[in-house]
Order: structure tokens, then C-alpha cells, then sequence
């Protein structure tokens, strides 16, 4: 059987509409991939802005409270002259109830210090059994 002009004419044509047809789905294939990959780009910037911007309020917020906590505190003269005098028992006992409402407000809080001037312990909240230690190496953000 011999296969006539017009069928070897139709095989083409056919032949080159299935290329065709390919060649426009990979290329469509290509060209969504793209678009998706840089749709996903574009939001993952976003949403690391708003989580940047989210992160940065939460810090200036918390930053503001413990500011004025350690405002109300630091600028109270009985606690000023039971840091004066290094009196850690009288200053424990006077600071304890603002340690623990705090803790009750702000369920991460641990750690609350007395320093000197010279970046000595006088008293840790959290721990009133250790103090007298320097903190210049341990915690560079208290120089």
C-alpha cells in the first residue's frame, strides 16, 4: 500500500501542528513558571516588610514599657538609697511586688537586674542568691 501525496501532505501538517502545539505549551509552561516564581518573590518580600515592621513595633513597644517600668522603679528614692547602700535584702523585698506583676503581664519576663555603676551585680530578681559578679564580659549591651 502506497500512501498517497495528500496523506504524506496531511502527516506533515498534522506533524507540524502537534510541534506547534508543543512548542506553545512548553513555552506557556515556561512563561506561567516564571510569572508564579516571581509572584512568589514579590510576596515573600512583603511579607518579610510586614514581618520586619511587625517585628521592629513589638521592640519599640516593649522597649517603651520596660523603659518606664525601670523609670517608675530607678526613679523611686527608696530604691535609689537601697541601691545606694547595696542593701539587696530591703531592695528584694521592696521591688518584689513589681518583679511578680510584671511576670503575671508579661509571661516571657525572667530576668530583672540591679547593676552598679561600675557593671556589678547588686541584684538579680530572679536569682537573689548571686550578685557581686561584673557583667562588662558577660553582657556587652551593659557597658
Amino acid at each position: 500500500m502506497q500512501i498517497s501525496n495528500i496523506d504524506l501532505l496531511r502527516r506533515k501538517y498534522l506533524f507540524i501542528s502537534l510541534l506547534l502545539l508543543c512548542i506553545s505549551v512548553i513555552a506557556r509552561l515556561y512563561v506561567d513558571t516564571f510569572h508564579i516564581q516571581s509572584m512568589l518573590d514579590k510576596n515573600t518580600k512583603e511579607f518579610n516588610n510586614q514581618l520586619n515592621s511587625f517585628f521592629n513595633e513589638s521592640l519599640n513597644s516593649l522597649n517603651d514599657k520596660y523603659a518606664t517600668v525601670s523609670d517608675v522603679i530607678m526613679l523611686d528614692t527608696n530604691t535609689q538609697e537601697m541601691i545606694k547602700q547595696r542593701n539587696r535584702i530591703a531592695l528584694h523585698e521592696y521591688i518584689e511586688k513589681y518583679y511578680n506583676t510584671l511576670k503575671k503581664d508579661d509571661k516571657d519576663l525572667y530576668v530583672m537586674h540591679f547593676f552598679d555603676t561600675f557593671n556589678t551585680t547588686i541584684l538579680r530578681m530572679h536569682k537573689p542568691q548571686s550578685f557581686d559578679d561584673n557583667l562588662t564580659e558577660k553582657r556587652p549591651i551593659v557597658k
